[in-house]
């Protein structure tokens, strides 16, 4: 006799014998496609799933991704901390970034795991799977639909909306299932009792699984009709009344040796863990520091009666600020001001100068409300520690150098000054310094962004032209330092920002 040739199911894609009256993944004629859920009734009843099943499964799936970006979370945060360089700028990451990192791993993950495999791990612990409505695979087009109206469906809280349109609809389908052109439904138990077939009976879909994932591997001591070896969805096929696995005639392996037939969703958990790690890796280079004050220290406005005191310095940048400032500050009538620069001074190079130090006695007696500071033209250089050098440029100089400046920066608030102005650096005429001079101006505006007291303030436009480029006219021979002309300008544009916090009404730009 003859064997039997194998086809595949023109629905799922499934090889059965073409003996076989219907596919037992899906239910449908294997020749034809055509499904088995025919009509209204208790079949589809039966197999279209609703909101119990689904939120359990989902709430499995949330829980996994979780879990898996959690550790992710945790073996970066090792591995970055003993390398010293954590992240770009900071040391902790931020809420807002990790969310955007956990809802984009999330949306990949459902997507994928429901377009290639039309189910996540969740969905197979309660043996769920999505389908299209007429019972073929969903695919990647299908499932991107499905993944993008989730959101909507979580309207307005805990899947409420999703939840109303499963509970409405013949189907039990929720917006993304309507527009996607889905069904979720239990695979476990295929209705087949309404074929024509007198011998019909419900087809378990784990034996179906199991006996089509070895449909290849013919075991030669397993005999069937006409002396052909057996396979196992011949066995199926010729035992459906009862909901158990086929017997075996005998074994060929040894026991307790295991299959080399790769299980279907073997993938599922690695591609998760895969998604998880890669986009907490992202997100963990580009995130900011967290740990900011919800709200910024109070101020008051300034009065004769009630003045406020005013530090200002820095670099020899910052001493050109001196000059500029202290005699708008001291017009105004409300401010007490001092002053304080040194000349090739950084945050680089504590021990040639030490900023820690000066800031803390300037902070000590009297308290300073308001400290205008302009640092960092001099720290395009390694980091000198205790423990040696931090080459400039790396991941942990940046690291390095933005704990400095969020040391110090915490240093002035937490002994009572109200408002830290800092200056950010101008434009230089050299085009080696410009990329230098924007790195150390976005470490100090990503440690500002994290302090509600703090203020940065960017000059870099004010010293380029409309297409960005170095204007000569406010700034001295050496390409770096200002002339009176530019210190002036940079002086008015500080006093703008201290005027806006301290003064009852904006002032008017110092000519």
């Amino acid at each position: 006799m003859p064997t039997p040739a194998t086809i595949s199911c023109r629905r799922c894609g499934r090889r059965v014998t073409g003996e076989a009256p219907r596919c037992p993944e899906c239910g449908a004629d294997p020749r034809t496609g055509q499904s088995a859920y025919r009509g209204r009734g208790s079949d589809k009843a039966r197999t279209c799933q609703g909101v119990g099943p689904r939120l359990a499964a989902q709430a499995v799936d949330l829980a996994l991704l979780s879990l898996l970006f959690i550790v992710a979370s945790y073996a970066v945060y090792l591995v970055m901390a003993g390398a010293g360089e954590f992240a770009v700028v900071g040391e902790e990451p931020t809420s807002l970034p990790f969310w955007a990192a956990f809802l984009a791993g999330s949306f990949l993950y459902f997507w994928l795991c429901e377009g290639l495999w039309g189910r996540t791990p969740g969905k197979r612990l309660f043996d769920l799977r999505v389908v299209r409505v007429d019972g073929g695979p969903a695919g990647l087009r299908r499932a991107l639909v499905r993944t993008a109206l989730r959101p909507v469906d979580a309207l307005p809280f805990a899947y409420l909306l999703g939840a109303c349109a499963v509970w409405l609809t013949r189907r039990r389908q929720r917006l993304g299932d309507l527009v996607a052109g889905t069904v979720v439904v239990r695979p476990r138990m295929v209705p087949v009792d309404r074929l024509a077939d007198p011998a019909a009976r419900v087809v378990p879909w784990r034996a179906a699984d199991t006996a089509l994932r070895r449909s290849d591997r013919a075991r030669p001591r397993d005999v069937g009709a006409g002396g052909r070896p057996a396979r196992d969805e011949d066995v199926l096929m010729e035992n459906p009344g009862r909901c158990r696995r086929p017997q075996r005639a005998s074994r060929t392996r040894p026991r307790g040796a295991r299959s080399r037939v790769p299980h279907p969703d073997a993938p599922l958990l690695l591609l998760a863990a895969a998604l998880v790690a890669l986009v907490t890796l992202g997100t963990a280079y580009l995130a900011p520091n967290a740990g900011a004050a919800p709200t910024p220290p109070p101020v008051w406005v300034a009065t004769p009666a009630r003045p406020a005191r005013v530090w200002v310095g820095g670099d020899s940048l910052g001493g050109e600020l001196v000059w500029g400032l202290r005699p708008l500050l001291d017009d105004a009538g409300v401010f007490k001001t001092a002053g304080f620069y040194k000349e090739s001074s950084g945050i680089c190079r504590y021990d040639f100068f030490d900023w820690r130090k000066k800031m803390t006695a300037v902070t000590r007696t009297p308290k300073r409300h308001i400290v205008c500071i302009m640092l960092g033209s001099n720290d395009t250089q390694p980091v000198w520690t205790t423990a040696g050098w931090i080459p400039y440029g790396t991941a942990a100089w940046k690291t390095a150098y933005g704990r400095r400046v969020g040391k110090l920066m915490d240093l002035m608030l937490e002994r009572g000054t109200r408002r830290v102005y800092w200056v950010g650096m101008p434009i230089m005429r050299e085009k080696w310094r410009n990329p230098r001079m924007k790195a150390v101006n976005s470490i100090v505006r990503a440690q500002a962004g994290k302090r509600p007291g703090v203020r940065y303030i960017n000059v870099w436009s004010l010293f380029a032209d409309k297409k960005g480029r170095y204007v000569a006219k406010w700034r001295a021979s050496d390409g770096v330092h200002f002339t009176r002309a530019g210190w002036q300008r940079l002086s008015a544009r500080v006093y703008r920002s201290v005027a806006r916090d301290w003064l009852p009404t904006p002032a008017a730009s110092p000519r």
